[in-house]
């Protein structure tokens, strides 16, 4: 048997209030933003942090995934997500509650376990609006990709590496502005892209999974 971890301890925004009097929030990159959320998987309980996230339940996953609450593990000091084959493959996905329109999401997480594993943290609304961090198992352990998806071949995509190791507790970060996708490792620059960004409200993920394929991330054995 086979198993993938992808463990998250908190979600961290790190913005700044302007003042008392106006009721917004600024990032180190000079952004405003209306709305701050923290979630702190070092100190919940289920009924707190679901009011956040919501589990993926669907037999109909691509690869022949089951997708199940079975694999999301909240544990004292972090909330876990596993993929494993067990003669057939079950991963695990949480997708908020709500919709957000442009934001700066982060997130302190770590990969670990054996290769074929696909770790995802990203937007998501439709084939249209889709902007995503994803790391593959079977990959150097500083190997990241970052990808606004489009309803066609041609996505916008950057494969790189990273100051950092996947596999230890780093800070990922993602800025959705108008045009504009820009992504961070523990506040370091690691790439930009201006075309299909995101346009509409889409929900905040994270996924934990594996289908096979050894054109993206492989097959669990």
């Amino acid at each position: 048997m086979s198993t993938v971890f992808l463990s998250i301890l908190a979600l961290a925004p790190f913005l700044s209030r302007v003042s008392a009097a106006c009721d917004c929030y600024r990032t180190d990159a000079g952004d405003y933003f209306t709305n701050y959320d923290f979630v702190d998987f070092r100190n919940q309980v289920p009924e707190n942090y679901e009011t956040v996230f919501k589990t993926l339940e669907t037999p109909s996953y691509p690869g022949n995934n089951i997708m199940t609450s079975d694999n999301v593990i909240l544990h004292s000091d972090h909330l876990q997500l596993l993929t494993q084959n067990k003669g057939s493959q079950s991963s695990a996905e949480i997708d908020s509650t709500g919709l957000a329109l442009y934001g700066s999401f982060r997130a302190r997480f770590q990969v670990t376990g054996d290769a074929g594993g696909v770790a995802g943290f990203f937007l998501f609304k439709d084939a249209a609006n889709e902007q995503d961090i994803e790391i593959l198992t079977n990959e150097p352990k500083n190997q990241i990709h970052y990808t606004n998806h489009v309803a066609s071949d041609e996505d916008p995509y950057i494969n790189t590496t990273m100051p950092a190791d996947w596999s230890e507790w780093t800070t990922h970060r993602f800025d959705w502005i108008p045009g504009l996708s820009t992504f961070f490792v523990n506040n370091a620059l690691t790439g930009t892209l201006e075309e299909a960004v995101p346009k509409d409200p889409c929900f905040f993920m994270f996924n934990m999974w594996s289908f096979g394929d050894p054109g993206w991330g492989g097959a669990m054995a």
